[in-house]
């Protein structure tokens, strides 16, 4: 038997009237409703915190994962500092002879001029794989234009290739420097 049958049986009793016959209020009710209102209070209190945490964690995740990926990018920046430069400097394919011997800066720029009347500036000088069969590289610029005379006879031109970052890419970027 539950609540109902039991008021359906003796309907002249009020069973929402929380009192006795004296006229006072059940001392069993006062404290289940004081206990269960306390209860509740705990509880959304509870809830209260719990969602409070929850968003505290969260916003704490977002800035350590900025944090770390600030970290990485520097970190990366340092070991290749050109990695995220939208322009690259790229040898060209294209070799072209001069048939005059170079041997220092001096002859590899009267090469560079024999080949087209300029004026150029000496930028640097390098000792890496050049033209054909080169050794020594003299890098000669001319306004934008950079030039590498080698000790093979060869003249290389470098090209500089540039390309717009993606939205993405650029938003990523800035939110981590």
């Amino acid at each position: 038997m539950d609540d109902t049958d039991i008021k359906i049986l003796n309907p002249s009793v009020n069973y929402e009237d929380q009192t006795n016959e004296d006229g006072f209020v059940n001392s069993d009710t006062l404290i289940k409703t004081y206990l269960r209102k306390k209860e509740s209070k705990q509880y959304n209190k509870t809830i209260d915190e719990d969602t409070f945490y929850k968003y505290f964690s969260l916003i704490m995740a977002f800035i350590f994962m900025i944090i770390i990926l600030n970290i990485t990018f520097v970190a990366y920046k340092s070991i290749d500092p050109v990695a995220f430069d939208n322009c690259k400097s790229i040898k060209s394919e294209n070799i072209i002879d001069v048939f005059s011997s170079v041997d220092d800066i001096d002859s590899a720029k009267h090469a560079l001029i024999r080949w087209r009347p300029e004026n150029y500036t000496f930028e640097k000088y390098n000792i890496e794989n050049c033209g054909r069969n080169g050794v020594f590289a003299y890098y000669f610029s001319e306004n934008n234009d950079t030039y590498i005379v080698c000790d093979d006879e060869t003249i290389q031109y470098v090209e500089t290739i540039c390309k717009e970052p993606r939205f993405m890419g650029q938003l990523l970027i800035k939110v981590i420097t």
